[in-house]
């Protein structure tokens, strides 16, 4: 049986030092780094290790644009699961995202789902990497 596995990673102002806003530097962590660089560290030690038996991997970034909230969604790999490969493209987000926007996860979880229900004989799964924030008007 094949394994889909869907990877949503939150690439909102909140994971950086959300420069020029109100809030700026309030999201760092203690150390000074930003919530995205604490994300890839938790993708590159914990989880990329533990979906190599994965058929095929989609890595997707999301965040949203304007006041009406529009979801972005930007996938940056999809194909059979190859460890260098996903290593190079998660190492490869800034670690600081900016001028990104709000946190959409209701419209980004359900991208995914709608993606995985056309293989409906897999084993699926999607992975959500997220503040937990969500700004757009869903619920997941």
């Amino acid at each position: 049986m094949e394994t889909l596995i869907e990877i949503l990673i939150d690439n909102s102002n909140s994971m950086g030092d959300m420069q020029g806003t109100k809030d700026e530097g309030v999201y760092l962590l203690p150390d000074g780094t930003t919530r995205m660089t604490l994300l890839k560290k938790i993708l590159l030690d914990h989880i990329v290790p533990t979906v190599d038996y994965s058929t095929k991997v989609v890595v997707s970034k999301f965040h949203s644009v304007g006041s009406e909230d529009k979801a972005q969604i930007e996938t940056i790999f999809n194909g059979a699961f190859d460890r260098s490969e996903l290593i190079k493209v998660i190492s490869a987000i800034p670690d600081n995202p900016r001028d990104t926007g709000g946190t959409p996860i209701t419209d980004a979880v359900v991208y995914a789902i709608n993606s995985l229900s056309k293989h409906k004989n897999a084993d699926r799964k999607i992975i959500l990497l997220t503040d937990g924030h969500e700004t757009g008007t869903g619920d997941y």
